[in-house]
């Protein structure tokens, strides 16, 4: 049987070989490892485990939190590597995740196709598009120049935290007053009538953006 307490220390050896880098606990029992592929697109391995067993699944697709909404997601691609129960051994993790390694290579043929499914949806679901109009937005401010000094200083504040804790209250307040700064009409003369709606999306996934940084 697995020790829980290693688990992480067999993950962590194999991955951060490949520049894999593990960030904060999503929730008990769920480690998380990410490495950056471009400024749009990133891999992570998740590991889910308890008393019952462990499950182990690898994703390449765009740079988002690493959370449920990830878990959901139906652009890019999702691989299950490890599902097992009952009398775990350390062995198969072991097999699992350098089977991880050897898979990365070959998902990069595919990383064209997943941007332009991130861009063009092809699926008729509200958080693709939600998702695309997230990256629009984030690219409309990180490349302002009149911005720039701003929105670079904005992205290191939360970078100097968001390796230690999930996002708090304090971040989401300062991401959501540099937004408040800008002009009334900002968004709308870049053809986003509704950026309430994204605000929230804008704010993680800046803080996204820095969870991938190593």
């Amino acid at each position: 049987m697995y020790n829980e307490n290693n688990i992480d220390g067999i993950i962590t050896v194999i991955l951060s070989s490949k520049g894999y880098h593990k960030v904060p606990i999503l929730q008990e029992g769920t480690n998380c490892y990410l490495k950056r592929y471009s400024d749009k697109l990133g891999y992570y391995v998740l590991c889910h485990y308890d008393k019952k067993g462990i499950s182990i699944h690898f994703y390449f697709t765009g740079i988002m939190m690493p959370d449920i909404n990830l878990m959901d997601f139906y652009a890019g691609i999702h691989l299950e590597i490890l599902e097992m129960y009952n009398n775990t051994t350390e062995e198969p993790i072991i097999v699992a995740v350098e089977k991880i390694k050897a898979i990365e290579p070959y998902l990069e043929t595919a990383s064209e196709i997943i941007l332009q499914e991130l861009m063009n949806p092809i699926l008729p679901i509200e958080k693709l598009f939600l998702y695309r109009d997230t990256i629009i937005a984030y690219d409309i401010l990180k490349n302002d120049e009149n911005l720039q000094e701003k929105f670079a200083l904005l992205e290191k504040e939360l970078y100097k935290v968001c390796k230690k804790r999930s996002i708090s209250k304090k971040q989401q307040t300062i991401c959501s007053s540099f937004i408040d700064q800008l002009p009334k009409d900002y968004f709308a003369e870049k053809g986003f009538l509704n950026i309430e709606e994204l605000r929230q999306n804008i704010i993680l996934y800046i803080y996204a953006q820095g969870l991938f940084e190593e």
